[in-house]
């Protein structure tokens, strides 16, 4: 059959396309959470780990359930890096992630935890969520991460069940 398909191909002149040499699968380390090309991730000891090589460190998570804004994430932060934090959402229908889709926050990058709580004012149920702790090299981690709805309902926690 393989080469059936390659015969037809090559009769026909179809255009096959190409795997794309920036794309990464999203680290099974980090389950659900995918990393940008600037990181690497993964669960350790309850504890999203992000480890940042500069540029645009961020994680991201998709296929979230239904909630009714607005939103607040929330989580534990602990960094030895440095630069601004952000943190986008991504609502049914749009395109990716969007500065007008996102909240900057002022991390403190001192290798101790602190409590980060943010107001989304995503009013529409987020899908997808994006996160932007740092500007420059370091590891962070990422605890007790959660999302909540409008109403103060946990949309999504992870470690999940937390």
């Amino acid at each position: 059959l393989a080469g059936l398909i390659s015969e037809f191909l090559k009769d026909t002149g179809a255009v096959v396309p190409k795997a794309n040499p920036a794309y990464r699968r999203p680290s099974s380390a980090a389950g659900e959470w995918g990393a940008s090309r600037d990181a690497t991730a993964g669960w350790n000891k309850g504890r999203l780990e992000i480890v940042s090589s500069g540029g645009d460190p961020f994680v991201f998570v998709g296929g979230l359930p239904a909630g009714q804004g607005p939103f607040t994430v929330s989580f534990v932060f602990n960094s030895n890096s440095k630069g601004p934090g952000q943190v986008f959402w991504q609502t049914a229908g749009d395109k990716g992630f969007h500065r007008d889709r996102s909240v900057i926050f002022k991390p403190v990058h001192d290798g101790n935890d602190h409590r980060v709580e943010l107001k989304l004012p995503a009013e529409a149920p987020i899908i997808a969520l994006r996160i932007d702790p740092a500007a420059d090299k370091g590891t962070i981690t990422l605890g007790e991460i959660r999302l909540t709805d409008g109403r103060g309902k946990v949309v999504r926690s992870w470690p999940e069940g937390r």
